[in-house]
């Protein structure tokens, strides 16, 4: 008698597989650069923040098809909320002292004050996702463009509160490649379950044919506003994540050229699958880790080569022309990546 086989894709939730390979990488590569130490380790603590910020995108844009420009400003806003909430107070009271009390006698633990980010910025989102999620296309883009230059001109210019276009120091760096990588796996696991609810299946079918979808009951609007919100609050975690590694922020960081690398970053892996916002990410990361080392000089088969100044950024954007070009729909193909050995095999019993 035949007997089939349980594979990992039968034995766990529905929901959980397509993480799986995403999360396999994101932790092997967290493992690798942590092994390698100096400055690969920090390039791959970088890269896994970035996979946390791609993601977060990812939940938006890849389940509704409406590509977000604000995104960045959320990371903004996570990383800023949570430098002033964990500052110490003393060093507040001296650098900063004009900040308002509520933000000047507070210095909240790393978790608390991540959460607290991430709890704004779902209401800023939930704020202006009221009005924004009401278009589509052209007008979308240009719509949370413009919110990210507000985000941008408000942080860049609030001087009592974040120093202005001055770097904000003295933030305390608690972010390590650990927790860095625990983050990015529970966001993963989120957009996967995400992808797989009701509210998922609901947001593709708008994404795929919206009149449609609006025509059997589905409220597309409500549902987009909701995964913009829960995107935003995942983006501003990763803000949090990278004010605690480098323990200085400046507007300068993040605005347009964040936004350029983010985008860029989902179109090559794959705008519809989660597996193509982390495979994107972690090809251009290397791509520009590689390019930057070789724009500063480095030794290759003996000999010393240094590239042109600008050298990563020519090399990005040539990345996301060819793959627009060649593959619009990213390395995967927006498809998920599933594991050989997740499968269901058939097996027959010994005679």
């Amino acid at each position: 008698m035949p007997r089939r086989g349980v594979g990992w894709a039968a034995v766990l939730p529905p929901a959980v597989v397509p993480a799986l390979v995403p999360a396999l990488l994101v932790a092997a590569g967290g493992v690798l650069t942590a092994w390698a130490g100096g400055a690969t380790e920090r390039a791959g603590l970088n890269a896994v923040i970035y996979v946390t910020i791609v993601v977060a995108l990812s939940m938006f844009s890849g389940t509704t098809g409406v590509i977000s420009v604000a995104h960045v400003g959320f990371v903004e806003l996570g990383a800023y909320l949570t430098a002033l909430l964990t500052m110490p107070v003393a060093f507040k009271r001296q650098v900063m002292p004009d900040m308002p009390a509520v933000l000047r006698t507070v210095a909240l633990p790393f978790p608390l004050a991540a959460l607290v980010a991430m709890a704004v910025t779902g209401v800023v989102a939930a704020v202006a996702g009221a009005f924004l999620m009401r278009l589509g296309g052209l007008q979308s883009a240009v719509a949370t463009f413009s919110l990210l230059l507000l985000v941008d001109s408000v942080v860049g210019n609030w001087h009592s509160v974040t120093a202005g276009p001055s770097p904000l120091v003295g933030i305390p760096i608690h972010a390590t490649t650990t927790i860095a990588v625990a983050v990015a796996l529970v966001t993963i696991l989120a957009a996967s379950v995400l992808r797989q609810s009701p509210l998922g299946l609901r947001l593709r079918a708008g994404r795929d044919d919206e009149v449609a979808a609006t025509g059997s009951g589905i409220h597309v609007v409500a549902d987009r506003r909701r995964a913009f919100v829960l995107s935003a609050a995942f983006a501003a975690l990763g803000g949090a994540l990278l004010s605690s590694t480098l323990g200085t922020i400046s507007p300068d960081g993040f605005g347009l050229r964040m936004t350029v690398v983010v985008l860029t970053m989902l179109v090559v892996g794959g705008l519809q699958s989660l597996a193509g916002a982390v495979v994107g990410t972690v090809v251009v990361s290397v791509l520009t880790e590689t390019l930057l080392r070789v724009e500063n000089g480095t030794t290759l088969l003996g000999a010393h080569v240094k590239g042109p100044v600008g050298l990563s950024d020519v090399g990005l954007g040539l990345a996301f022309l060819v793959i627009v070009l060649w593959r619009p729909s990213g390395l995967t193909g927006g498809h998920e990546i599933a594991l050989p050995f997740g499968k269901h095999t058939q097996q027959r019993k010994n005679p």
